[in-house]
């Protein structure tokens, strides 16, 4: 009764200070207490609303995938498959590498879209996000040991055995000259060369840390491409996006691209030129630590389309339990042949191009134009996503195709692809990609919100520099960031209201226009 007492003398204060009626001012007075002592809720925590996001479902996968995914998940506490998912998808890809592309235009040919593919899985700490984000580097792992070392062992041997006869061609070469036989040496020099070009560097498809310069010279030596894997993926975005280093971003873009080439020039050594760059990525990131690097992308400071080229996007809240199961050995040793067949491609200097069949010829042509009415509908952010979905549904439509036919394979060292993608691989593609998209959406609402959320987070920290009650136009004098005219205040105080900090009345007096007011919670006081 005292907050109740001292509420009415306040207002009966203000009434008299402006000359009003004091009865008319004593009964709205007490009606403001009345309202006032109505019961007040517990105040809701402020917090990010989670949007709904596809499931995944058998429809979308190739079997085998989708059954392994499932028995992963389910391993690690029933953790979301989606992450298991989408880190077999971007290893698959960056197994292939430049060695298999796809031509999804029915006419025009010369657009080809190659495998690079560039994976973020986001989640808080609790949902194990790096173990089920490592069975896909797993089974990489598996095919280097099992089909790529074994090769880069007979590399080495030859690569001894040539260097040797380089360093005896060399030696020739010069005692031709020291007898003036410029035409002879300059032959034997021509032999070195070619020798030297032929030696078949080491293949190494996984690579954890490295500068940009240290990147190109891998390349250099892995044309094929290779894969960036970093458990937390934080700092290397932080790093890449940051102002200062535009010419790492710049070199990373072009890599995602998978087939431009690439030239570097450092003081310190000599010119790299690469015919082409393909580089995927694959890593996790916690909510709260991305939510600056989009907000960047949204006020405009890095939006070069860097974030869109992680297309593979995966936004997980799955709510996990205790369990206690092993691994089904039939699914593992499928999924470890499949790798191998994947792998074995660049083995076998198999450099092929897959068009689609007949059927998902017809399919394409149809879902590519409604694919593109939908895209520009959207607002300008899903707009640069959604541009990249032509090229992101063909790679999925592919590597499902590989790894279909790589199933049906009896040895992984004759795995010879058919060059056609199915109806079903490109159907499973498509409708994998809604779930992508929604999960994006998702990570797009994080953005969007997030400015919001700030705001509304600030005011609630100074409600206390408020009167007890306030009108809207009281909050727009305090001139505080986000809180500034109208606009901006009138949703922010109907969230507020909506989580129980304030209490909207209006007040009405004989003969006047009436207003709005805000009384505060006293349980936040």
């Amino acid at each position: 009764m005292m907050y109740t007492t001292k509420l009415m003398q306040v207002f009966s204060n203000v009434f008299k200070s402006q000359n009003l009626n004091i009865g008319g001012a004593n009964e709205v007075t007490k009606r403001i207490a009345h309202e006032n002592d109505k019961p007040w809720p517990t105040p809701t925590p402020i917090k990010a609303p989670d949007s709904t996001v596809i499931g995944l479902s058998e429809k979308m996968l190739p079997n085998v995938l989708f059954k392994y995914s499932k028995d992963q998940a389910y391993r690690f506490n029933d953790a979301s498959a989606e992450f298991v998912v989408s880190s077999i998808i971007t290893c698959a890809s960056a197994l292939i590498g430049a060695s298999y592309k796809i031509a999804p235009k029915e006419r025009d040919k010369r657009w080809t879209v190659t495998q690079a593919l560039w994976c973020l899985n986001i989640g808080e700490p609790s949902l194990l996000k790096t173990p089920t984000t490592r069975v896909g580097i797993n089974l990489v792992n598996f095919a280097q040991n099992e089909v790529i070392n074994p090769g880069n062992v007979i590399r080495e041997n030859e690569a001894k055995i040539k260097e040797k006869q380089i360093k005896a061609l060399s030696a020739q070469a010069h005692d031709e000259l020291d007898k003036g036989d410029e035409e002879a040496a300059q032959l034997l020099f021509e032999q070195a060369g070619k020798l030297k070009e032929s030696i078949a560097p080491q293949r190494n498809v996984v690579i954890n840390d490295c500068t940009p310069e240290a990147l190109v010279i891998h390349l250099e030596s892995n044309p094929n491409g290779c894969l960036i894997v970093r458990d937390e993926l934080h700092g290397w975005l932080s790093k890449v996006i940051g102002s200062d280093n535009t010419s790492e971003r710049s070199l990373y873009t072009e890599a995602f691209e998978g087939s431009n080439s690439y030239s570097q020039k450092r003081i310190t050594r000599e010119k790299v030129d690469l015919a082409l760059m393909h580089v995927g990525v694959l890593g996790c990131i916690q909510p709260d630590r991305l939510r600056p690097l989009l907000t960047g992308r949204t006020n405009g400071e890095s939006n070069d389309g860097f974030y869109e080229r992680f297309q593979l996007a995966i936004f997980s809240s799955t709510k996990m339990k205790y369990t206690d199961s092993l691994t089904c050995d039939t699914l593992q040793n499928k999924m470890e042949h499949i790798f191998c067949c994947l792998a074995s491609l660049k083995e076998q200097n198999i450099n092929g191009c897959a068009n689609f069949t007949s059927e998902a010829q017809v399919l394409w042509n149809k879902w590519a134009p409604q694919q593109a009415e939908k895209t520009i509908s959207e607002n300008t952010n899903m707009q640069s996503v959604m541009g990249k979905y032509p090229s992101l549904v063909a790679k999925l439509s592919l590597v499902f195709q590989l790894i279909t036919e790589a199933e049906s394979q009896s040895d992984y060292s004759t795995f010879n692809p058919s060059g056609k993608v199915s109806y079903l691989s490109l159907e499973q593609a498509i409708c994998f990609s809604e779930l992508l998209l929604s999960n994006n959406r998702r990570i797009q609402e994080l953005s969007s919100k997030s400015n919001e959320l700030d705001v509304i987070k600030h005011l609630v920290n100074k409600l206390e520099k408020l009167p007890t009650q306030f009108s809207q136009r009281d909050l727009q004098r305090k001139g505080w960031t986000g809180l500034k005219n109208a606009e901006q205040c009138k949703p922010v105080l109907e969230q507020l209201e909506s989580m129980g900090y304030i209490r909207k009345i209006t007040i009405a007096q004989q003969g006047q226009k009436s207003t709005e007011r805000f009384l505060k919670n006293p349980l936040i006081s």
